[in-house]
């Protein structure tokens, strides 16, 4: 595993949790999906789960009936105010 950290984010031993490191890599990724999907927009469903209607816009990319159905969310952290 550790292996794979240092060849996907090039992490050391002296920060292998770099925030700024693992963001860019992450929005590398995001920008490298999109890209890759640019000429195939109904193959890609970018999707905010937090979003009301994001069950509604899964079900519709699925192809699968939506019936008023919540996204489910089993992970719930507690809300600050």
């Amino acid at each position: 595993m550790w292996r794979a950290q240092v060849l996907v984010y090039g992490v050391d031993e002296s920060s292998p949790y770099d925030r700024q490191r693992c963001l860019e890599h992450y929005e590398r990724h995001c920008r490298n999906v999109l890209e890759y999907f640019q000429n195939r927009p109904s193959d890609l469903l970018v999707l905010n789960v937090a979003d009301p209607e994001a069950m509604k816009a899964l079900c519709g990319f699925l192809d699968v009936p939506w019936n008023g159905q919540i996204m489910p969310h089993l992970n719930r952290s507690r809300q600050t105010a």
